[in-house]
């Protein structure tokens, strides 16, 4: 899966910017295949199918149907995925891409391909109670009726936090720098983008925002750093589109990437303090 993950992630980026750009962010994704791959993984898959069908400037049936099912289903592998469907919202309201008309044979489609991936999680709720509908509605409601013993400033503290580390992966300097550099990062990305009128690619940037600010409602801050799998993924993505409109800093860049790779893969192989140990060998192996 992370294999097909990465090939996918580079397809993607070569169609919307360059060969040099679309191979420094797949570097960086190599960069950590030794984590281990479980349902999880499927959320990056899942985030690079879904902007191929939102980044469309034309939608036809089958792209709209392909978005609605891709969404639906990556809801089952982790509920994270649940946040494109603002950002799909927000595309649609400020991008206005050309959709086929919404006659009621195709809302019924709709319908259909949004449900379709959600009947055994919706045939598991009947039969427990609507455990996963009270969860997701307690995500929210103990937040906002205050029935929780943090506040919110704490909360947010927390998902920023978690947000930069899972960012930080990809870094080759240590988790300080990440935490003064990162956040500047992300403000250039989204400046750049609005100054250069790139509206699309603005929204797109939003993501990370929206992972962050959402999943600061969830109590208590005890939660890991995947959660904010896909808002990492689509911050790479963006860095990748803001850097490919200059050949300099894309050089820059797959140095960096390269620089980054090489020190994983020297980390892995000098980390351990029983190069012949087992759990050594495993990451290893993995990784490879």
């Amino acid at each position: 899966i992370n294999l097909i993950t990465t090939l996918v992630l580079f397809y993607f980026l070569k169609k919307h910017t360059n060969q040099l750009t679309a191979l420094s962010i797949s570097l960086l994704w190599l960069s950590v295949l030794n984590r281990t791959a479980w349902n999880v993984m499927f959320i990056p898959l899942f985030t690079i199918g879904i902007l191929f069908f939102l980044l469309r400037p034309k939608q036809t049936t089958v792209s709209l149907l392909s978005l609605v099912f891709l969404t639906s289903l990556g809801i089952h592998f982790h509920f994270q995925v649940v946040l494109f469907i603002p950002l799909i919202f927000f595309y649609s309201f400020f991008i206005k891409p050309k959709f086929p008309p919404l006659k009621s044979k195709l809302i019924i489609f709709l319908f259909i391909a949004f449900l379709l991936p959600l009947l055994p999680l919706i045939v598991f709720d009947l039969r427990h109670n609507f455990l996963n509908l009270n969860a997701f509605y307690h995500f929210f409601a103990d937040k906002l009726q205050g029935s929780t013993n943090f506040s919110y400033l704490i909360l947010l503290r927390f998902s920023l936090r978690d947000l930069i580390r899972e960012i930080g992966q990809f870094t080759p300097w240590s988790l300080t720098l990440d935490y003064l550099t990162l956040p500047f990062v992300y403000l250039s990305i989204l400046v750049y983008f609005f100054k250069t009128k790139q509206q699309s690619f603005f929204i797109l940037s939003l993501f990370p925002t929206i992972s962050l600010l959402t999943l600061s409602l969830y109590s208590p801050p005890n939660w890991p750093e995947y959660y904010h799998l896909s808002a990492t993924l689509v911050f790479l993505i963006c860095l990748g589109l803001s850097l490919s409109f200059s050949k300099n800093s894309a050089k820059l860049f797959f140095v960096i990437s390269l620089v980054t790779l090489i020190l994983t893969v020297k980390n892995l192989l000098t980390s351990s303090t029983d190069p012949f140990s087992y759990v050594h060998k495993q990451n290893l192996i993995t990784y490879v």
